[in-house]
């Protein structure tokens, strides 16, 4: 199998560089597991297959992934409470509840 570096340079020739971003967090089986499919496609059709890959899965209609501050909200106050500001009622049924 190629080693990594010749494996990040080829991907980096494909524009697909992307592909390795998170190999870090990978086990071994599964690194081992990306390296072969990847060294399966001739370097000149593994930048096409990639994309044709992307488009077959819907990737190329959802356009890039919405950034996750867009779509939270403050926590409603109702929801909030604090041990130095509560009332003992609240705080007994606080404990009561596992809290």
């Amino acid at each position: 199998m190629a080693p990594l570096e010749e494996l990040r340079a080829r991907l980096a020739r494909a524009g697909q560089s992307h592909l390795l971003r998170f190999w870090p967090e990978l086990a071994p089986a599964e690194r081992d597991s990306l390296r072969a499919a990847l060294a399966l496609l001739p370097a000149e059709e593994l930048g096409a297959h990639c994309r044709r890959a992307a488009a077959e899965a819907g990737a190329a209609e959802r356009g890039p992934p919405e950034r996750s501050a867009r779509r939270m909200e403050p926590v409603p106050a109702e929801f909030l409470g604090s041990v130095s500001r509560s009332e003992p009622a609240t705080l007994a049924r606080w404990e009561a509840e596992g809290g």
